[in-house]
């Protein structure tokens, strides 16, 4: 209803919300003339209009959260920021861009929560949890008469003490109109702020758990849902406050925005092997290694790229971890900076205790990668680059679940079904040793 949204109020307006697939966008339609187009509206374009008719810009007290209702509900727009207008006399409409949507507040303010949960899509997979059992009465010839369908969540496991972050197991039911009713289970990742923070902080800590699960199975995995809350803006009932309002957040800015899944069959590891231990360790390696394995896990977000941009990328991350590992082992400065790109690559691939690639690997990998780079060598042909981008993602993801102390055996035992490792043996098996290193030694 109107008169739910805080005090004071415009007067009702004509907008469209947008979600056009890279933006979401309000559109105004306003009339220079028109008494109905509230002042405080046509102020925000009217300052536009000024700068039509050459006029020195007005103040424009342009606001940076926008509330407002329709018929599906409450919708607060964060991060507004003027986007464009189109005029023909004195009729317009007018643009603005929102960095995020929460859908259901009742208050202003959302740009900082006290706390957020996301729903990774097929989680409890990689975790191993189970929210609900389904048990088969059988007769004496081994078919079914019954069954029965338990909801049980297990308590919540915590992860860091650092927001509070924790796995919340849970179940639903849906049940439809047309009879049919679906249970499903699932994880929902939390944090908890001590006071209000920004979103943009909480996603950042839950960003940290989903690139784990990323790296165990190598694929692009989004969010399902986020979901935010105020502890200002509870639901109530008149003035009785009935439970916590965790209301919807979309944003564009959210990598993984749409919710794309992943293949849990085949992880190179899961969090029984790691458990809370391997979590911090996982925490520890992103922030002392940032250099290497931000644009080692950015190249998820990459998959249309160049297979040449994609293994200049992982070779830089590759450089970069090596580097950090440089310092851990007490290397001079002038040592560090003087050592070869193969020697560093080197000693990452020492750490592995997996022998998955060739013996010159690392000259053969800094020859590609420097036949990229510089202008002045011979490109190097898609099957050699492919190679060797398949081999650098998976030094990585080796190199950090032995960090993490997955054990050795299951590594290995894992690695050999990981799909990006038969990727690799097929890529292997189905072309001739490369021509292209006899004719380009690295220098």
């Amino acid at each position: 209803m109107l008169n739910d949204l805080p005090k004071p109020l415009t007067s009702a307006t004509a907008v469209m919300l947008i979600d056009n697939g890279n933006k979401i966008e309000l559109r105004m339609p306003w009339h220079k003339r028109l008494e109905n187009t509230t002042t405080s509206v046509k102020r925000w374009w009217s300052a536009m209009l000024s700068l039509d008719a050459g006029e020195e810009l007005k103040t424009c007290n342009f606001p940076s959260e926008i509330l407002f209702q329709d018929e599906k509900g409450m919708v607060l727009l964060i991060g507004c920021l003027f986007s464009g207008y189109k005029s023909n006399g004195p009729v317009g409409v007018g643009r603005l861009e929102a960095r995020a949507v929460v859908m259901d507040a009742h208050e202003l303010g959302y740009t900082k929560v006290d706390g957020m949960r996301t729903v990774i899509p097929g989680l409890e997979k990689w975790l191993r949890i189970n929210s609900v059992e389904t048990t088969i009465t059988r007769n004496g010839e081994g078919k079914p008469e019954s069954f029965s369908i338990n909801g049980s969540s297990p308590e919540k496991i915590l992860l860091s003490e650092d927001m509070g972050l924790a796995l919340r197991p849970r179940w639903s039911v849906d049940r439809k109109a047309t009879g049919e009713n679906y249970v499903t289970q699932f994880v929902e990742l939390e944090t908890r702020s001590d006071g209000a923070i920004n979103w943009e902080d909480h996603l950042e800590t839950h960003g940290e758990f989903r690139d784990l699960v990323r790296l165990a199975i190598w694929a692009p995995v989004g969010y399902q849902t986020v979901k935010v809350n105020r502890e200002s803006d509870p639901k109530t009932v008149g003035d009785t406050t009935i439970g916590e309002r965790w209301a919807n957040l979309n944003s564009y800015l959210i990598v993984g925005y749409n919710g794309e899944g992943g293949d849990y069959t085949k992880p190179l590891f899961t969090f029984e092997d790691i458990k809370g231990d391997g979590y911090a360790k996982w925490r520890k390696i992103c922030k002392d290694f940032s250099r290497g394995v931000n644009p080692l896990m950015a190249l998820l977000n990459d998959q249309g790229s160049t297979i040449e941009m994609l293994l200049t990328q992982s070779v830089i991350g590759l450089e970069a971890l090596a580097l950090q590992t440089a310092i851990e082992q007490g290397f001079a400065k002038k040592k560090r900076d003087d050592e070869r790109i193969t020697l560093r690559l080197g000693r990452l691939r020492e750490e592995v205790p997996l022998n998955f690639l060739p013996k010159d690997w690392e000259r053969k990998c800094a020859a590609t990668y420097n036949g990229i780079k510089h202008a002045n060598r011979t490109m190097p042909d898609f099957d050699t680059v492919h190679e060797n981008y398949l081999q650098c993602v998976l030094l990585f993801r080796l190199w950090v679940a032995n960090r993490i102390g997955v054990p050795p055996a299951v590594l290995r035992e894992r690695a050999e079904r990981d799909p990006l490792m038969q990727k690799l043996d097929h890529l292997k098996a189905a072309n001739p040793p490369s021509q292209w290193y006899k004719q380009n030694e690295d220098t």
